[in-house]
């Protein structure tokens, strides 16, 4: 992907934003930076903002799958990194800083971790989700239900994701929740539960909330995100179905707004963005594409061409400063 020719140009030295990104503030401020030159008609900002609506955010596309991997290649190509790929993310070298102990569980853990990061910067990586206003359930990936559970339930108690009751947040409480208290291990499932949040969320990530004619990027630590969970799950089983309602497959699913809460934002009103410019270029590239074509088939004399040429650029300065 290249949107815009000098893309370590758009980046003022002054302002020490790093490519390959290496942290969490080279994220959130090289999005702050294509806010605000868009705001002030950069036109390379333009290009990008214009991008990422017609390609993510718009009515026409943003319930789209394929839109999350547009966002993970503007991402690579925005702050210098690379998409990972399955082959990536099966050579990453993964170590469990508490392992539980347990040979089985670890390996379901190192796993799911592995599973996690989209966007490579050089060794820093980050998740990438893409969600619509109108539905705001994250998919936090997966979340092995045979580590969770193992020695907690039994396989014919949480094997069924809908039907066994893992399919909503009262159906989780009724049939998984109270029958681990009434076991009396819920302590144990706390210190299960948190231990894999603990070891599987270690990547920062990125929320592209494709709003139609706006979109909002949030960007939370992941440390945010462990904390998130963990406060939930040191109240009650109600709390925890707060962040955590369901599962899908092997995903853990929930509400992202508490989360977006604890994480930066930079938002971008398409509608107030001025895309003439763009246009304006667009057909000015377009005609005098044309009429070189004309001169490379003959079709045209030296002076008509220079005559053409000229007058097309006066008509594209009289549009761009009037």
């Amino acid at each position: 992907m290249v949107l815009i020719n000098d893309i370590d140009g758009f980046f003022p030295e002054e302002k020490g934003i790093n490519r390959p990104a290496k942290n969490i503030n080279d994220i959130i401020n090289g999005l702050r930076l294509l806010h605000d030159k868009t705001k002030s008609k950069d036109f390379d900002a333009l290009v990008i903002t214009n991008y990422l609506f017609t390609n993510i955010a718009s009515e026409a596309v943003r319930k789209r799958k394929a839109t999350a991997r547009e966002f993970e290649d503007f991402l690579a190509f925005f702050l210098n990194g690379v998409v990972t790929d399955e082959k990536i993310r099966a050579n990453a070298n993964i170590n469990l800083g508490n392992p539980s102990g347990d040979q089985e569980i670890d390996r379901y853990v190192i796993s799911n971790r592995r599973e996690k990061g989209d966007v490579e910067f050089n060794g820093y990586k980050i998740s990438v989700k893409t969600l619509v206003p109108s539905n705001l359930e994250m998919n936090w990936g997966s979340f092995a239900k045979e580590a969770l559970f193992k020695g907690i339930l039994e396989k014919t108690e949480y094997g069924s994701e809908r039907k066994g009751g893992l399919g909503s947040g009262p159906q989780l409480i009724k049939n998984i929740f109270n029958p681990i208290i009434k076991k009396g291990i819920w302590e144990k499932f706390k210190s299960r539960f948190s231990f894999m949040i603990n070891e599987i969320f270690k990547d920062d990530y990125i929320i592209f909330i494709k709003g139609g004619n706006y979109f909002e990027i949030f960007v939370i630590p992941n440390e945010k995100i462990r904390e998130i969970f963990k406060k939930h799950i040191n109240k009650d089983p109600h709390y925890l179905t707060k962040v955590f309602y369901r599962y899908e497959g092997h995903c853990i699913r929930g509400p992202i707004k508490p989360f977006i809460k604890e994480g930066k934002m930079v938002r971008i009103n398409v509608s107030d963005c001025d895309f003439n410019y763009l246009k304006i270029m667009d057909s000015t590239i377009k005609e005098i594409e044309k009429i070189l074509s004309k001169a490379v088939k003959k079709e045209i004399n030296a002076n008509d061409l220079i005559k053409e040429i000229v007058k097309i650029i006066e008509e594209f300065i009289g549009k761009i400063y009037c």
